[in-house]
């Protein structure tokens, strides 16, 4: 029989979904400024287009990323509520699903972050957003008058 420990671990690198276990770095002021990507599964990097991101700041692996994540982060952290969000980066070009949830005490500033690249079906989205904008445009202001059948007539 498999230990919990070994179990869990096959779990996280088995799974389609990127993982990582993040610390939240915070200014003297206590706002966050940064995190610090602890753990991360072999999915982060299919994800993120990010490799080996293992002991490494956030802000070192994707200079320049948004603030918002940070703010997110840290949050959790204080709150103890897990928040599930679909957010783009402007930055990585690339739109996520991302659940967020502490782990262990607030003092510890660690959270567990499980993520989906959504930028694919964000697009899918948009495009057919766009397109019904202009059916609706193009039925309501043709000059003539469109009639829509079913099969019945």
């Amino acid at each position: 029989m498999h230990d919990a420990n070994e179990r869990y671990g096959q779990l996280f690198n088995a799974m389609d979904e990127g993982v990582c276990i993040a610390e939240v770095l915070l200014d003297s002021a206590g706002v966050a400024v940064d995190h610090v990507i602890l753990e991360a599964n072999p999915a982060f990097t299919r994800h993120t287009g990010v490799s080996d991101p293992a002991g490494k700041h956030a802000s070192e692996l994707v200079p320049g990323g948004e603030q918002f994540w940070n703010t997110l982060y840290a949050r959790v952290v204080r709150t103890g509520e897990a928040e599930r969000v679909q957010q783009g980066s402007d930055v990585m070009q690339r739109w996520f699903d991302v659940f967020v949830t502490r782990v262990g005490p607030a003092a510890h500033r660690t959270v567990a972050i499980v993520f989906s690249d959504i930028s694919a079906r964000r697009a899918t989205e948009q495009a057919l957003s766009f397109r019904t904008a202009q059916f609706e445009t193009l039925l309501n202001e043709a000059p003539f008058g469109v009639y829509l059948v079913d099969a019945d007539f």
